[in-house]
């Protein structure tokens, strides 16, 4: 059986977030995390202190979304 590659490409399949966490290791300069935890909380943790660098990369994440749903 040939060898298991990990899509890294923008999907709408679901995915086991903890396999998304595990293949971004090493190769952020920041990160900011959205998710729920398994009670239903919402979570959000981010490794920037500057706000605006937050909303910035949030907003540019809105956009990849976007133009992916439009192609």
């Amino acid at each position: 059986m040939g060898d298991v590659v990990k899509l890294r490409t923008i999907t709408f399949a679901e995915l086991n977030p903890d396999d998304i966490l595990e293949a971004a290791v090493g190769k952020l300069e920041r990160v900011t995390i959205i998710g729920r935890t398994k009670d239903g909380e919402e979570y959000l943790a981010f490794s920037d202190p500057e706000s605006g660098v937050v909303v910035w990369d949030l907003e540019r994440a809105k956009h990849l979304i976007i133009s992916a749903a439009d192609e």
